[in-house]
Parts: structure tokens; C-alpha cells; sequence
């Protein structure tokens, strides 16, 4: 798959919210800026990294660095120079203190995940917290 489409690909599923979200797998912050040092994360998909050296390769990215809702989240050439690639992870409760609360749908979510925990992950460039947070596109 092309670089392109690897953007394209995740700027189509994900964009900034003001709400919670679901994790990526995450990684030490060797792509977050040295402003933002421990308390960034890397969030990066294991198909997209080099197997051998564990290192990822591409990592979550806000497009152009807009810090607005619904600025797509895609994912971009890992670096420590991007706050573009700058995000904070929180726990949030339980999959089903989410439901319980109103935040989403019950049934076979909770069923399965009830137990799991919520992570909510903020957009904080330079490790600024926007209050920004990744989340799924909406219709």
C-alpha cells in the first residue's frame, strides 16, 4: 500500500472530537516533540512498523497540524519535530460505565467488553492539551 493510501485510508476513519475514543496500539513517545516528552504517546499500527527494530513507522498525525473539530487524523513517517504527532492518553472508566451513562449503545459491546477500559486520546501539540480528542467520523 502507498503512502498516499495509508493517508487516505486512516484520514477516511478517523477525526478530531470532543469526546472519548478507542485506542491504537501505543509505544514510547519517540515521535512526540522533546515540549511534549513522557507524557506523549506514539499510536501506530503494527502493520505499518518495522517488525525488527519494533520502531514504528508511521503514527497517528493530525492533518496540517488543525487543531479544530473534525480535522482528520491520518497517519504519517514517524518524527520528533511534528506536534502534529503529539497525543496524551487518559482513563476514562469502563466500556460499561459508558454505556450506563448514556455515551453509547448497549448490547453486544458491553456484552463482550463491559469490563474493558475507555481511553480518551487528546491532541496536544507541543504537549499543550487542545482539548481535541480522536474519535470516529460522524454521518
Amino acid at each position: 500500500m502507498s503512502i498516499k493510501s495509508k493517508v487516505f485510508a486512516a484520514a477516511a476513519t478517523l477525526t478530531l472530537v470532543g469526546g472519548a475514543a478507542g485506542a491504537l496500539t501505543s509505544g514510547p513517545a519517540n515521535a512526540a516533540t522533546p515540549s511534549c516528552g513522557h507524557r506523549c504517546v506514539n499510536l501506530f499500527s503494527k502493520k505499518f512498523s518495522d517488525v525488527l527494530t519494533t520502531k514504528p513507522g508511521f503514527v497517528l498525525d493530525v492533518l496540517r497540524q488543525g487543531a479544530k473539530v473534525g480535522q482528520p487524523i491520518i497517519m504519517f513517517q514517524s518524527s520528533n519535530a511534528d506536534p502534529a504527532e503529539d497525543f496524551t492518553v487518559s482513563l476514562q472508566g469502563t466500556v460499561n460505565e459508558f454505556a450506563t451513562a448514556g455515551l453509547l449503545s448497549t448490547g453486544a459491546l458491553t456484552l463482550h467488553y463491559g469490563d474493558d477500559i475507555a481511553w480518551e486520546i487528546e491532541y496536544s501539540p507541543n504537549g499543550v492539551d487542545s482539548g481535541l480528542c480522536v474519535g470516529i467520523a460522524g454521518h
